[in-house]
């Protein structure tokens, strides 16, 4: 036989190692001993430390400032009305809308504006008026503690029509409700002849005023007496027993 010592040897003497008897109060295990050893100190150590509190900032975004004449929106009616919606009594024909004389229409922008302070301009040209008491208006519906706006042309009167003292075409800015109007309405409503050209129907908000302007004349403005900022729609365009043609509407920053 080989004297070769076995591998089983080796494993016995560590066996008999390990379990000699220790003296009184040591543990047998030494390698036990130390895993629990170093597992008592780890868990002592966690116990006497308070866990840390870790206090979250969260980042509030910066305000981005939009310079005064970008343009928010045009209106793009090639293709026809678009996301725009409305009475049937507005079409779109040669990539410009009209409505016919028949009655009263409303229609909806898709675009409504985040900014206090913006411009509505509508390029537009008047082409019929039936019968006297016609109008065109942009209209921005109240919201919440927010009044809404009304600003352009009533009683247009049709060619045949007499002018007398009472009645005249008049450019009008109000509110809605009409209670948030402020008690100066004089300063409200203006005799305005629009004639059948072309015309730039421009009306500002800013907070809590509106301005309406035509060819850059302001012809009307008002304020709110109710809010501190007027409510940025859905915005509409109103046509009143007219016939009318808009090629451009866009929403500009002030």
């Amino acid at each position: 036989m080989s004297n070769r010592p076995s591998p089983l040897n080796g494993v016995l003497a560590a066996f008999s190692i390990t379990h000699r008897k220790a003296p009184y109060g040591v543990c047998s295990l030494t390698p036990v001993c130390l895993l629990i050893t170093m597992v008592v100190i780890l868990l002592t150590g966690c116990a006497g430390s308070a866990p840390q509190k870790v206090t979250l900032h969260p980042s509030k975004p910066t305000p981005t400032e939009v310079p005064a004449g970008t343009v928010l929106y045009q209106s793009d009616w090639s293709k026809g009305l678009g996301d725009w919606q409305g009475d049937s009594g507005w079409q779109v024909s040669d990539a410009s809308l009209k409505t016919d004389a028949n009655g009263m229409y409303t229609i909806t922008s898709p675009y409504t504006p985040q900014l206090e302070n913006y411009v509505v301009e509508v390029h537009l040209k008047i082409l019929k008026i039936p019968q006297s008491g016609g109008g065109i208006e942009v209209i921005a519906d109240p919201a919440k503690q927010k009044s809404g706006y009304q600003a352009g042309l009533i009683n247009l009167l049709a060619p045949d029509a007499l002018h007398t003292f009472a009645v005249h075409p008049e450019a009008l800015v109000l509110f809605v409700p009409s209670s948030s109007s402020e008690a100066n309405t004089a300063s409200q409503y203006h005799d305005f002849e629009p004639g059948y050209n072309w015309i730039t129907y421009r009306v500002e908000v800013k907070k809590s005023w509106v301005g309406l302007y035509i060819n850059n004349q302001l012809v009307s403005y008002g304020s709110s007496a109710d809010t501190s900022q007027l409510s940025v729609g859905p915005i509409h365009l109103y046509s009143i027993k007219i016939e009318v043609q808009v090629d451009s509407f866009r929403i500009v920053s002030v």
